[in-house]
């Protein structure tokens, strides 16, 4: 936007109040909204530096969870195991005497199973991620081409001047 004080100072510079001046003037260039001035050659005009966000993209992928399992303990009783067996018995002369009997083969007792139990079984997702293509840079928008010098190149073996 150009405001009456820019105005009077280019009117100032170009000479319109009578005699001519010379001097410089000062604009911001944010107010030119990136077009050049047509008082300004193009060869000097260096435009407006412009941040350009870096790009990204999304890469989904799928990734496996194991199961998650909890282990119970539980605490049983097994009871007393009983059965026939033959019990060889002497008698005073020697002699063997066999007889069935009833036995305990193993006392009752306490035990711990231990368990596993699936709390949520494996499952398959799809996670997204961002993956940078490319950097943040500045840009310059809206430039002529430089200055001379700068756009000199050499081609050939000859010298050869970019204006």
């Amino acid at each position: 936007m150009v405001t009456k004080e820019l105005l009077a100072a280019v009117l100032f510079a170009c000479g319109m109040y009578g005699a001519r001046a010379s001097g410089q003037v000062w604009v911001d260039v944010r107010d030119l909204h990136g077009q050049r001035p047509a008082w300004v050659e193009e060869k000097y005009w260096e435009g407006q530096r412009v941040w350009v966000g870096p790009v990204y993209r999304v890469v989904c992928e799928r990734v496996w969870h194991e199961a998650v399992v909890k282990t119970v303990c539980e605490t049983v009783w097994v009871p007393a195991k009983f059965g026939w067996r033959e019990v060889v018995t002497y008698y005073a002369c020697g002699c063997p005497i066999v007889r069935r009997a009833w036995v305990c083969i193993s006392a009752g007792r306490f035990e711990t199973i231990r368990r596993e139990v699936v709390v949520r079984p494996g499952w398959w997702e799809t996670v997204e991620r961002r993956e940078m293509v490319a950097e943040g840079h500045y840009e310059t928008v809206g430039g002529g081409g430089g200055s001379p010098v700068a756009s000199a190149s050499v081609s050939g073996g000859a010298y050869t001047r970019g204006w």
